[in-house]
């Protein structure tokens, strides 16, 4: 359960993490407790977790800020890591193995995450025709893919007018990547804070931070689908 408290290069910065204080079953679900200490009070979290048909995890995150002043300038995320080698990213209507046939074309009119460290591509969740980010590798010499799916859901308290979950990946280095919600910032093509407002232009969309004020409770639905054995495409 993380969240950032700043943006630098209108990227998440300074991450906190909460590791779980407590747990509750009722029922198929699984109910996590946390909090996060900030300078400015506390940031409450919890997860609510079951296992759904064909082992597809679904969570209810929520956020509840306790303090009592404005938090500013603060991200909300979910992210999932994953070891992988070979890893080719699959996001619906957007990034097919990072468009390699559009990249001998025009590399700077297609979205292109890229295949080095640190390579990311964040889009609007409501941009994707189905909102889910996936990943296709290799474990152990087999093919396998993971998702993170989301329920869209437009964001309360955002600093942008009709403010969305973003929704993709990054590589954190040649056997890892990370799926990712992130409540507002947009990446990609090497560059953070812009979106793709035209066939072949990009518009800046800086400072996707949220402003919550004391009381705000703020949730998110995602489903988690674990690495599974697949065909290479």
């Amino acid at each position: 359960m993380v969240c950032s408290h700043r943006l630098g290069n209108q990227w998440p910065t300074n991450w906190h993490h909460a590791s779980v204080k407590r747990q509750e079953q009722i029922g198929e679900w699984t109910i996590y407790y946390s909090q996060i200490e900030l300078p400015e009070g506390t940031l409450n979290l919890q997860d609510n977790e079951r296992v759904r048909s064909g082992g597809i995890t679904e969570v209810l995150r929520r956020w509840a800020w306790a303090g009592s002043s404005e938090l500013e300038n603060l991200t909300l995320s979910v992210r999932v890591q994953i070891e992988m080698d070979q890893a080719r990213p699959f996001l619906p209507g957007i990034s097919y193995y990072d468009n390699p046939a559009g990249q001998t074309v025009n590399p700077d009119v297609i979205p292109v995450i890229g295949t080095e460290q640190g390579g990311k591509g964040f889009y609007e969740e409501h941009r994707y025709p189905m909102p889910f980010a996936a990943v296709e590798g290799k474990q152990n010499n087999n093919y396998v893919s993971a998702a993170l799916h989301s329920l869209p859901s437009a964001l309360l308290h955002g600093d942008k007018v009709d403010q969305w979950w973003s929704l993709g990946l990054e590589r954190l280095s040649s056997s890892q990547v990370e799926l990712a919600l992130l409540s507002g910032p947009v990446a990609s093509n090497g560059k953070n804070g812009i979106i793709k407002g035209k066939q072949k232009k990009w518009f800046d969309y800086p400072d996707a931070t949220l402003t919550l004020p004391p009381g705000a409770i703020v949730e998110k639905t995602y489903y988690v689908q674990s690495s599974t054995r697949t065909k290479r495409g």
